[in-house]
């Protein structure tokens, strides 16, 4: 389904910061896919961007754009468009996982992604220039995907800010909603130890304060704490203790 916009007025930073973290918020209570990719076209509309693709990267050791495994949650992009690059072989999931990789913030994709950086046959006169973005989404194991959104919109600071909060919120309810990936080895669960540490951690204790509990050095506790998040695949200590208690692997 194509979303589209009509002609209006840019909202102010303000009424964009409050409508992203609306937004954000709204995605958590959202338990269909499709709903959640509604309501993040709907935001994008507002920023004057009609097109998004939704990456999901699958983790191998060692992480690098050839052994990695890549699947699409959610997509808005015109098939032609897609189907003639395809066909043509001029861009692949890993040239984003690429730049991915190595940037932290929005970046632009104009010279990667179809009918941006260059023509389309077939494409119908007249129908305005797109300029494409990239959100790297990273977890403590490094890139957990990439959210490429385009369109005639500008692309000032609190556009990327919004877009930027806006995306990772939809791009984590999706991964969410659609489970692990079948392709993607199972993580282990945490160690009794590793557990002890999320206990504390979940009780308010600092790194410092678990070591003197449980009489262990205050670097193996926040290295316990590392593992801990990288085998939940927790994004910070906060993520692992709220994936911890879902789970049932802490109480």
């Amino acid at each position: 389904m194509r979303h589209r916009r009509g002609a209006s007025r840019p909202p102010s930073a303000a009424r964009l910061g409050a409508a992203a973290l609306r937004l954000a918020a709204q995605v958590e209570t959202i338990s269909e896919p499709a709903a959640v990719a509604t309501a993040f076209a709907a935001f994008l509309s507002v920023l004057a961007l009609d097109r998004y693709l939704v990456l999901d990267v699958a983790h191998r050791t060692p992480l690098s754009p050839d052994t990695l495994a890549v699947r699409v949650l959610a997509f808005d992009w015109p098939e032609a468009d897609l189907r003639w690059t395809d066909e043509r072989r001029l861009v692949t999931a890993a040239d984003l996982i690429r730049r991915g990789l190595k940037a932290e913030r929005v970046f632009g994709i104009d010279d990667l992604l179809p009918g941006l950086g260059a023509a389309i046959p077939g494409r119908p006169a007249g129908a305005g220039e797109s300029r494409g973005l990239c959100v790297p989404v990273h977890g403590p194991q490094g890139l957990w995907g990439c959210v490429c959104v385009a369109g005639s919109g500008s692309c000032g600071p609190e556009m990327r800010a919004a877009l930027d909060l806006t995306a990772r919120a939809a791009f984590a309810r999706l991964r969410a909603l659609a489970g692990p990936d079948p392709g993607c080895e199972s993580r282990p669960a945490p160690s009794p130890r590793e557990r002890d540490v999320l206990v504390w951690t979940a009780q308010g204790k600092t790194a410092w304060e678990i070591a003197r509990i449980l009489g262990l050095a205050r670097s193996t506790v926040e290295e316990h704490a590392r593992k801990a998040g990288h085998k939940l695949g927790a994004q910070n200590k906060a993520h692992a203790v709220a994936l911890a208690l879902r789970a049932g692997i802490i109480s």
